[in-house]
C-alpha cells in the first residue's frame, strides 16, 4: 500500500502537524507501508520537514509554490506529481487545493483521508466544504486527533464517510529527569488559546507553583486571541511572582 502525504513547508516549518508528520511516516514506513511526501515550499530542499524526512529515508517531492499563486495552478501542479506517484490513498493534510481533487481520485480508485488537527474555524470550514459539502468533494475518510472532535464530526458526517479518532500524542521517553538543585523553572511555548491549549489555566497553576513551591519560577512563550487575559491574570494572581510573558517566539 502506498500512500501520499501533503503538506506545506519551510525553513521553520516545526508546528505540530508538520511535526506530526516527522514522528508518523517513519513509523508507517517501519510498519511496511510505502509513503512518500508532496510538500509545498518556497526553498525546496532546504524545508524542516524535507530535511528531517529525508534523513530518515522517506522519499519527497517538493515544488516551489510561488511560481504557481493561484489555487488553480496547485491543483494542477499536486495532480500532475500524484498521477506519477500513483498511490492507494493520498493525506490532503493542511493543503486546501489538495482537497479539491478528491473527484478526480474517487473516479481514480484513489481513497482520500483528511486530517483534522483542532477544533479552529479552518477545520470546520474543510468539514463543511468536504465531508458535508458537494458529492464531488466528499472525503472517502478522516481522523479527527481527539474523541470530542470525532463525536461532533460523526453526528454531521455522511454515513458513507470512514470517521477515525487516532491522537496525535508527543512520545513519552522512558527516561525521566533528575530532580533540580536549585529551583525549578516551567516553560509553556504555543497559542494562547483557552479552547485548544486552556491557556488561562496554565497560567493560574504557573502562578500557583510559583507562590506555592520555593525556587520556581515560569515563562509563557507564545502570542494568541488571550494575550490580554493572561496579562490580566499575570498583573492580578500573578503580581509580585517570578511568572512572565515573554511573547511570540518565531
Amino acid at each position: 500500500m502506498k500512500t501520499v502525504f501533503c503538506a506545506y513547508d519551510d525553513l521553520d516549518c516545526v508546528g505540530g502537524p508538520n511535526t506530526w508528520l516527522r514522528r508518523l511516516l517513519p513509523e508507517l514506513q517501519k510498519a511496511g507501508v510505502a509513503v512518500h511526501a508532496l510538500l509545498l515550499t518556497p526553498c525546496p530542499g532546504r524545508g524542516a520537514t524535507s530535511v528531517a524526512l529525508r534523513s530518515t529515508g522517506i522519499p519527497c517531492t517538493e515544488f516551489a509554490f510561488r511560481t504557481c499563486p493561484f489555487t488553480q495552478q496547485r491543483l494542477q501542479r499536486i495532480l500532475s506529481f500524484v498521477v506519477h506517484l500513483k498511490p492507494d490513498i493520498f493525506v490532503p493534510n493542511l493543503v486546501i487545493p489538495a482537497y479539491y481533487l478528491n473527484s478526480w481520485f474517487r473516479q481514480a480508485g484513489i481513497a482520500t483521508v483528511g486530517v483534522m488537527h483542532s477544533d479552529d474555524p479552518f477545520y470546520w470550514a474543510l468539514i463543511e466544504e468536504f465531508v458535508n459539502g458537494p458529492l464531488g468533494h466528499r472525503l472517502s475518510g478522516l481522523v479527527c486527533v481527539s474523541e470530542y472532535l470525532r463525536s461532533v464530526v460523526v453526528r454531521l458526517a455522511p454515513k458513507d464517510i470512514k470517521i477515525a479518532k487516532i491522537p496525535c500524542g508527543a512520545p513519552v521517553p522512558n527516561c525521566h529527569n533528575s530532580e533540580p538543585t536549585n529551583g525549578l523553572r516551567l516553560v509553556y511555548v504555543g497559542r494562547l488559546e483557552q479552547e485548544q491549549k486552556r491557556i488561562l489555566d496554565l497560567t493560574r497553576s504557573f502562578c500557583r507553583a510559583a507562590r506555592e513551591i520555593p525556587g520556581t519560577e515560569a515563562v509563557i512563550y507564545g502570542e494568541g486571541r488571550a494575550r490580554a487575559e493572561v496579562e490580566w491574570l499575570l498583573a492580578t494572581e500573578g503580581k509580585g511572582l517570578p511568572v512572565s510573558l515573554q511573547g511570540r517566539i518565531d
